[in-house]
């Protein structure tokens, strides 16, 4: 299975789980276009059924979604990988591991992508929901 032969209307349900270890390894590429669609293709996973999550963190995909946030520099990769740890912060098992981008959400909350700070803010708010505040 090729992970560039989904695109963005595709429906999540469709992307295997079977992708995700190839997913993973996308995410981390320094190519924009490659780490872009591992991102992407990991969120809609996540979107799908957050109990399939498990599979998804104990794969690296929260790491390395938290490191697209931090070096990748492409605006669209960091709201994807954004987005897909805000979808994590809904889980509360999952509250932990994402915790671990709050400094990075309030960063995005000062920057000139409308898009990254409008996620910022619904991951944020997804975290203080999952934590009971």
């Amino acid at each position: 299975m090729d992970p560039f032969s989904y695109s963005h209307s595709c429906e999540p349900a469709i992307v295997p789980m079977t992708l995700l270890p190839s997913l993973v390894s996308l995410a981390r590429s320094d190519n924009p276009e490659e780490a872009f669609q591992g991102v992407f293709l990991i969120r809609k996973l996540m979107s799908v059924d957050l109990n399939q999550s498990v599979e998804v963190v104990d794969s690296g995909a929260a790491n390395s979604l938290i490191e697209c946030m931090t070096t990748c520099t492409d605006e669209d990769v960091q709201l994807e990988a954004s987005w897909a740890l805000a979808n994590m912060a809904e889980a509360d098992h999952l509250l932990s591991l994402t915790i671990h981008a709050v400094p990075l959400w309030i960063g995005h909350l000062s920057s000139s992508n409308a898009k990254l700070r409008e996620k910022a803010v619904s991951a944020l708010s997804n975290v203080s929901n999952a934590a009971g505040f």
